[in-house]
């Protein structure tokens, strides 16, 4: 009951990119680096707070400065080469139910993209034909801000002229989901866009 009656006053609807509408191989590529030195949960929270990973997602670095500083903070037995052979082939391309989601929930609603990338994977979202369908994109790289900062959600709202409470998100990660969370925004945590179809449809922002 409590979704529906904020849903009342939802005029945006926001979208991580990998993991909510595009399938990543992220951790088939990090994990056997790392384990069984780093657990999965372990790997994450140190890709969270990289310096590396935080710079190349603002733009402060290139590929290869990121590939060099993140192959030493992960202590990982490839060289920077490697790392980013396997890295450029991280997104997969996007879900199956994706393209018709974003299709129909950008004529109900503004929609907005809020996601971590960098010069490297750009291109590869340019041309999954995601982009159409948002009224607004908020690139890390581009914006030199970053998830889960506050002020990376203080600007995107600025932006699309909306109060926190108006805009429903969505993100594979916690932390991310929290952060907006605690600005006033409706986030729920998902994975992949079937389970944002749900929840879009209990909270009475698409059809059942």
């Amino acid at each position: 009951m409590t979704d529906s009656i904020h849903a009342a006053g939802i005029k945006a609807v926001l979208f991580d990119f990998g993991g909510v509408l595009a399938e990543l191989r992220a951790e088939a590529h990090l994990l056997p680096l790392v384990q069984p030195r780093l657990t999965r949960e372990e790997l994450w929270a140190l890709w969270s707070d990289s310096p590396a990973v935080r710079a190349h997602e603002t733009g402060k670095v290139s590929a290869e400065q990121f590939a060099e500083q993140i192959v030493g903070e992960l202590s990982l037995e490839i060289g920077p080469q490697a790392f980013l052979a396997g890295f450029r082939q991280w997104i997969v391309g996007p879900f199956s139910e994706t393209h018709e989601l974003i299709r129909e929930v950008a004529l109900r609603h503004t929609t907005a993209l809020l996601t971590n990338t960098s010069a490297l994977h750009w291109p590869v979202i340019q041309s999954l034909d995601v982009l159409p369908h948002m009224h607004h994109v908020f690139a890390s790289y581009q914006i030199g801000l970053i998830k889960p900062d506050r002020d990376y959600f203080d600007f995107a709202l600025e932006q699309m002229c909306i109060a926190p409470r108006e805009a429903v998100f969505f993100d594979d990660s916690p932390l991310n989901v929290a952060a907006a969370r605690d600005l006033g925004i409706h986030g729920y945590r998902v994975e992949g866009a079937a389970q944002v179809r749900q929840r879009l449809t209990l909270l009475g922002l698409l059809p059942a």
